[in-house]
Order: structure tokens, then C-alpha cells, then sequence
């Protein structure tokens, strides 16, 4: 039982790992609208670092515990959290294509994380 918890945990440590990298797009998205190396720009790209520092960290950690082919099975989630990002922070739309990209991801993340349980 106490396996399954530590499962469940570093699953969701993995989930949020992804949901925090997919913040390196808002701060990319942010920077492209000021003017190159004004503050505002800077502090964009400082946030960009930061981010990728907690993820790093947090990366290491996933990677102690649940083998890399499956940890790297959940990467394109920061695809579905950046789209979602898109759409609500900046107003982009959601094409059809876009949800049926959505659903492969899932069943894709689904099946490789069954395949080694």
C-alpha cells in the first residue's frame, strides 16, 4: 500500500513539474511584447530562470524515484499546459486538431505509465 501511495506521489510531483516548466512559455510570450533589455524584459527572462531552477530541482528528485522512460512519457503535458496558457492568459484559440492532440498525449501518458506498473 505504501508503494502505491509513493506512486501516486511522485505521479503527481511529475504532473506539476510539467505544469511548473509550462511557465517558461508565459515568460517567454511576456518578453517578446517589451522592448529588448528593459526591465520589464529582464525581469521576464529572471522569471524564466527561476523557473527552470525549481524545475531542475524538482526534476532530480522524480528522477530518484520512477525511471526516465516514463518520467519523459509525461513531457508533452507542458504542450497541453501551454496551449491552455494560450488560451486563457493571451486570448489564442483551441482548434480541433489541437483537442485531438490533447486526447493523443493522454492516452499516450495513460499507456506508457501502465505498461511499467
Amino acid at each position: 500500500m505504501k508503494e502505491k501511495v509513493k506512486n501516486v506521489k511522485i505521479y503527481l510531483l511529475l504532473i506539476f513539474a510539467m505544469f511548473l516548466y509550462s511557465f517558461t512559455g508565459i515568460f517567454s510570450k511576456l518578453a517578446s511584447r517589451y522592448e529588448f533589455m528593459s526591465y520589464k524584459y529582464i525581469l521576464c527572462y529572471l522569471g524564466i530562470i527561476l523557473v527552470l531552477g525549481l524545475y531542475a530541482i524538482i526534476w532530480q528528485q522524480i528522477l530518484k524515484n520512477i525511471d526516465l522512460s516514463i518520467a519523459m512519457s509525461f513531457r508533452p503535458l507542458v504542450l497541453v499546459f501551454s496551449i491552455l496558457w494560450a488560451t486563457v492568459l493571451f486570448g489564442e484559440y483551441i482548434s480541433p486538431r489541437m483537442i485531438v492532440g490533447f486526447a493523443l498525449i493522454f492516452i499516450g501518458i495513460t499507456v506508457s505509465s501502465l505498461k511499467y506498473e
